[in-house]
């Protein structure tokens, strides 16, 4: 893995973290125990699971999760979530590209609560990063992203899943509830 950021080529961006501002407040509203796919130096809970552990294989039962899973591979992480939310009374919440015309999104995404979030996001680089170009800023992400949010009561079907839109800080600019089937 290269640690410069290379144009339209993602694979850099596997390890770069959750940016503080979205991250504390999407936390004040939601009270995040578990940071389930982290590194030492992203984790954004004092409890968390790194690529060693692998957080796919580890319990979430009953925990508050935050994920800002590999976008390489987002559906085995949104397929673990799921099912703890409806077996196990876990609330998961994902940082994703906002990637709606991909199978694992329509399959997987719009059984939650969708967050877009408007703009791009700046990911916080990994302590070995070395921009290309020091007296530039690092760039915003190439694509945009969501937070997707699955809990029991939607995993149970006594909530319809709804869309909000966000800005950068996490802040709700708008919303509507019951979604599914319908166009905004």
């Amino acid at each position: 893995m290269s640690p410069h950021y290379r144009g339209d080529d993602m694979s850099h961006l596997q390890y770069w973290g959750t940016p503080h501002e979205l991250f504390d407040t999407l936390h004040k509203r939601w009270t995040f125990d578990l940071d389930v796919c982290a590194q030492p130096w992203s984790a954004k809970c004092s409890n968390y699971f790194t690529e060693d552990e692998d957080g796919l294989l580890q319990s979430w039962a009953g925990r508050k999760v935050w994920c800002n899973p590999p976008y390489a591979e987002p559906l085995a992480w949104l397929e673990r979530g799921w099912l703890h939310a409806l077996e196990h009374a876990t609330e998961a919440t994902y940082l994703l590209p906002n990637s709606t015309d991909t199978k694992w999104f329509q399959d997987m995404c719009f059984r939650g609560d969708i967050y877009f979030v408007r703009g791009r996001l700046k990911f916080e680089p990994p302590p070995d990063y070395e921009p290309p170009d020091p007296t530039k800023k690092i760039p915003g992400a190439p694509f945009g992203v969501v937070v997707v949010r699955f809990t029991p009561e939607l995993a149970h079907g006594h909530v319809e899943p709804g869309c909000w839109l966000m800005d950068r800080a996490g802040k709700a600019i708008s919303h509507r509830r019951g979604v599914q089937g319908h166009l905004f």
